[in-house]
């Protein structure tokens, strides 16, 4: 199982750790390190489980806004929160809608 950890710290920067493997049930975690003048990942095991470890990478705040809107433009279609939730709530109108038509016909009205 591969996992993200976000820790966000009173500075204002976001630490990030990519972990793959299970912490608990005497797992094999490791966390995931991005090494050479191109980035590749590296996976480092994770020796002690009760230490403190360096995240994968550290992002300032706006750094951070900034990934998160282009990731879910690639993932979603749209990075404008305000646009993804008012066509949310567009389509649980719809649902509302079909949901009292069923519900009329389950009743035996047409």
């Amino acid at each position: 199982m591969l996992r993200a950890f976000i820790q966000e710290s009173f500075a204002g920067s976001v630490a990030v750790s990519l972990v793959r493997g299970e912490f608990n049930y005497g797992g094999n975690p490791m966390i995931a390190r991005l090494t050479g003048d191109v980035p590749r990942t590296m996976w480092e095991p994770v020796e002690d489980q009760t230490a403190n470890i360096d995240p994968t990478f550290i992002l300032g705040e706006e750094e951070a806004r900034v990934l998160l809107d282009a990731l879910a433009h690639h993932y979603e279609g749209s990075s404008d929160m305000r646009l993804l939730l008012k066509d949310r709530d567009h389509e649980r109108g719809r649902v509302d809608k079909l949901l009292d038509v069923v519900s009329e016909i389950a009743k035996g009205r047409p």
